[in-house]
């Protein structure tokens, strides 16, 4: 073999492995990027479904009532999970936070009981919040609907944000 088919040879035999790093490299880059992305989604679906929804029972109703209440609202589509608490639980709960029952400061219950809804990640957003708040209130109880637009909103636009600087 000649002196210049050894060097075409060789030439040849570093362009392929050059080639083939090359592309190794890229599609590890796009496996680590599809990768994050998941990890991402899946961060942002549980962040999410802890955002909570409270509502605000009268005063004067029954466990009974408030636990009823609860079942229809664990029908919807759109809920993930609801936890009743009465207000004698969360007089306990507060009197564990606080060291002191209020009830014995007091003289009286100054609590009311009220539902914790848990909605799915799908339903997390501004416009679906509204709706679901309407369709609450439908209901037939006399309740007080609360949640924070405020953290909502500071959720989404972190989420936001994250997402653009995976993808930069």
């Amino acid at each position: 073999m000649t002196n210049r088919m050894k060097h075409r040879s060789a030439a040849f035999v570093h362009t392929r492995i050059l080639s083939i790093v090359s592309i190794t490299v890229a599609l590890f880059i796009l496996g680590g990027i599809a990768l994050v992305n998941i990890a991402g989604r899946e961060i942002e679906n549980q962040v999410k479904e802890q955002f909570t929804f409270t509502i605000l029972l009268p005063v004067g109703q029954t466990d009974s009532d408030g636990i009823s209440l609860s079942q229809e609202i664990a029908s919807r589509p759109y809920v993930k999970a609801v936890k009743f608490i009465s207000a004698t639980q969360a007089a306990i709960e507060l009197s564990k936070e606080l060291g002191e029952n209020p009830v014995d400061v007091l003289g009286f219950n100054p609590l009311q009981p009220m539902l914790e809804v848990h909605l799915h990640s799908d339903y997390i957003c501004q416009d679906s919040l509204n709706v679901i708040k309407k369709d609450m209130g439908d209901l037939d109880a006399d309740a007080s609907i609360n949640y924070r637009s405020d953290l909502l909103m500071q959720v989404q636009k972190n989420m936001s944000v994250w997402q653009l600087i995976l993808w930069i």
